[in-house]
């Protein structure tokens, strides 16, 4: 018999929008609001996968998870599928309460926590959400500090809300320089590639990104040949939409935000 399928990392949102306004964001987080995930769609979405691979690694995401008012039943709900998996929230930090740490800790949680900006307002609340995690970590907590600034990179052109693909025309060198490539998405059941094949379908875009709006990426009822080539499968010709280069971009957060 052959062994169970491995996903190394796979990624779920609790809820679709952001307390932060990231311009281009992969997840496009500044632009969806809403769709919070209850524990009972957590069940839906997980369990029938826990039967069919083996998940090493889960993160809870967003958007801001926080914003999910049932992000510590949703904590334990994912430790009670995935006992053996390490499992990550990953926030801004900015909604961090101390009823969070309890959650964390109970159920064996890593905690990550992106820096997103340089810009004065937003560091003066970034100190203190630094000096908290340093706190919790002396009180049992796993956590790190995630520097997504410098490693922000454009992934498709944006102007007035706008978006449009990139039409490079090479899916292998925008695989191989991809930030997202090992970042597989639990979206409605289904396994996904990355998160924009997954979240381009809450946007209202033009047929330039017909190409990402039809990928399906796989079901519960795949076969196993599917499933095998999903998870094998590298650049595909959806990798074309976004860029072969590394296109730094400075974020532009709305600081009402976080004020």
């Amino acid at each position: 018999m052959n062994d169970i399928p491995v996903i190394n990392y796979l990624e779920y949102h609790v809820v679709h929008g952001c307390n932060l306004k990231c311009s281009g964001c992969s997840h496009f987080s500044h632009l969806t609001t809403g769709g919070l995930k209850s524990v009972d769609d957590l069940v839906f979405d997980l369990e029938p996968w826990t039967k069919r691979v083996k998940i090493s690694s889960f993160s809870l995401m967003g958007g801001e998870p926080l914003l999910n008012r049932d992000i510590n039943q949703l904590m334990s709900a994912a430790r009670k599928l995935l006992p053996d998996a390490a499992l990550i929230l990953v926030s801004n930090g900015l909604l961090l309460k101390d009823e969070h740490l309890a959650s964390l800790v109970a159920n064996d949680f890593e905690l990550i926590v992106s820096q997103h900006s340089r810009d004065e307002l937003y560091l003066q609340k970034f100190n203190e959400i630094e000096r908290r995690i340093k706190e919790w970590q002396n009180k049992k907590l796993r956590a790190q500090i995630r520097n997504s600034v410098d490693n922000w990179s454009q992934r498709y052109h944006e102007e007035n809300g706008k978006l449009t693909p990139y039409q490079d025309g090479d899916p292998n060198q925008s695989y191989k320089i991809c930030r997202a490539k090992h970042c597989k998405q639990l979206f409605n059941q289904r396994l996904w590639k990355c998160p924009p094949v997954a979240y381009i379908k809450l946007m209202d875009v033009d047929k330039q990104w017909d190409l990402m709006k039809n990928y399906t990426g796989v079901g519960i009822d795949c076969t196993a040949e599917e499933l095998r080539r999903f998870l094998s499968v590298e650049s595909e010709e959806v990798c074309g939409l976004c860029s072969k280069n590394v296109v730094p971009k400075d974020k532009h957060i709305n600081p009402v935000a976080y004020k």
